[in-house]
């Protein structure tokens, strides 16, 4: 990142199987799909290992993004080598109503295990979410420049965009995040910042989690949507100059900044 670069730190990104560049592992490539959200932990371990065969320079700090930040809340549980942690968006929890949460257990679960697990979730399709919707309806961001950089991107490169999430990753999101809401938080310096319309994290888990880190900090941002790693120009450098703040608290110099990118249909 651009960004990152420019405050002194390295970065590796990985995306996750299943996304942008990764290999696709259901049979419709356009299906967000997981076979058991532990898979993931795999991916970490191979980004790990690539980290150490470049001989990326350490200290390593996580910046973990929407879906990449359940992942790495447990990559960290599971003791990931970093000295410090931002997260955006961090998706602890999915924002769903209350019908729809008491239906999506027994729905997701039956369908895992009867053989359907690689149907699309209720409401999702194998469209891109970008070409999609317009832009004043969009639930990325307020950048509306960026909103229609990610339109011409899509239709460059289709091959490299998803649709919606399967049934299975459903119901290995729920299983993943209601486990993780009853594990203590690490022991390292931590910040996390949530948009306030974002309408696919459920921002309950986040307050609940942060609350219960110690050392840790939540920053809401007003005007901002669910990627805000994309929003306008000044809310990204406020992402990027806390993040490295919070580093920088570690009491470590700074090197490598490994982040984790995914996106939430």
């Amino acid at each position: 990142m651009v960004e990152f670069a420019e405050l002194g730190y390295s970065t590796l990104v990985v995306d996750w199987r299943g996304h942008g560049l990764s290999d696709r592992i259901a049979q419709d490539p356009k299906l967000g799909h997981v076979g058991r959200f532990s898979d993931y932990q795999l991916d970490v371990a191979a980004m790990v290992q690539a980290a150490r065969q470049l001989g990326m320079p350490e200290p390593w700090y996580l910046l973990g993004n929407s879906m990449g930040a359940c992942i790495g809340l447990r990559a960290l549980i599971n003791g990931l080598p970093v000295a410090a942690c931002a997260f955006c968006a961090p998706m602890w929890g999915i924002k769903l109503s209350l019908l729809a949460r008491i239906f999506a257990w027994p729905v997701s679960w039956a369908a895992s295990v009867s053989g359907s697990g690689q149907r699309y979730a209720p409401g999702h399709s194998g469209e891109s979410y970008i070409l999609s919707v317009d832009y004043p309806s969009n639930r990325r961001t307020n950048d509306e420049d960026m909103y229609l950089y990610m339109v011409r991107q899509a239709e460059a490169a289709p091959e490299l965009h998803t649709g919606g999430p399967s049934m299975t990753w459903l119901n290995q999101v729920l299983l993943e995040t209601k486990k993780l809401s009853r594990v203590p938080s690490p022991s390292l310096p931590c910040i996390s910042f949530c948009p306030e319309e974002d309408e696919l994290v459920s921002l309950s888990a986040v307050k609940s989690r942060m609350a219960r880190w110690a050392g840790g900090t939540l920053e809401f941002i007003p005007g901002a949507k669910h990627n805000l790693l994309l929003e306008e120009t000044e809310i990204c450098r406020h992402i990027f100059t806390g993040s490295v703040a919070k580093f920088a608290s570690s009491g470590n110099s700074f090197h490598l900044v490994v982040a984790q990118a995914a996106r939430l249909a």
